[in-house]
């Protein structure tokens, strides 16, 4: 099992990120469960503006996407800005739009059977309405993965593990994680 997480910080790798920072506690955890995985900088990358899955020369979005579609769980950290996620969030979900026009031979998309998660750095607040704002908009009518919103059980449903083992279900949607490693990472809503 593989875990990517992108970190969408506006900043990129040669600046400290309390959403990098989340991200790779996050993926500590699941290293403790045996998955394997990685924390991505988004903004370290050139990825062009659209909806298409490559839209062209100098656009980093494939070599991203081909990491994507290699992972079982994918995860998106964003910081908050003027209530919203990133701009550079943002971008991530108009690219991940492409994902919609491509199905494997069954019909399915490409992403069928993977899970997709929302960590958000910020106030409660704004951490609150940013996972409302990623559930509604992008989980649930295009996000191609399998998501999870605030109105469901569990933050992740128990995902079997190729050893026969599952994660486990997490903490309730929508709860105020403060973080207990880093004080200056003041919180974030797990969606």
């Amino acid at each position: 099992m593989r875990v990517l997480s992108l970190a969408c910080s506006l900043n990129s790798s040669s600046t400290p990120s309390s959403s990098h920072l989340l991200s790779d506690q996050l993926l500590s955890e699941f290293h403790g469960l045996g998955v394997d995985g990685e924390t991505v900088r988004v903004a370290d990358h050139t990825m062009s503006p659209g909806v298409e899955k490559d839209m062209g020369e100098g656009d980093a979005w494939p070599g991203l996407r081909k990491k994507l579609l290699a992972a079982d769980i994918l995860i998106l950290a964003t910081p908050i800005w003027l209530g919203h996620p990133s701009s550079v969030c943002q971008r991530v979900l108009e690219r991940l739009d492409a994902e919609l026009a491509e199905s494997d031979e069954e019909g399915r998309l490409l992403t069928y059977g993977k899970v997709a998660g929302v960590v958000v750095v910020g106030n409660e607040d704004g951490a609150h309405k940013v996972s409302a704002d990623e559930s509604r908009c992008s989980c649930r009518s295009s996000c191609p993965c399998t998501s999870v919103h605030p109105s469901e059980p569990d933050f992740i449903p128990a995902v079997p593990h190729r050893g026969g083992r599952s994660l486990p279900n997490w903490r309730c949607p929508g709860q105020v994680v403060p973080s207990s490693r880093d004080r200056s990472v003041r919180g974030a809503v797990l969606l």
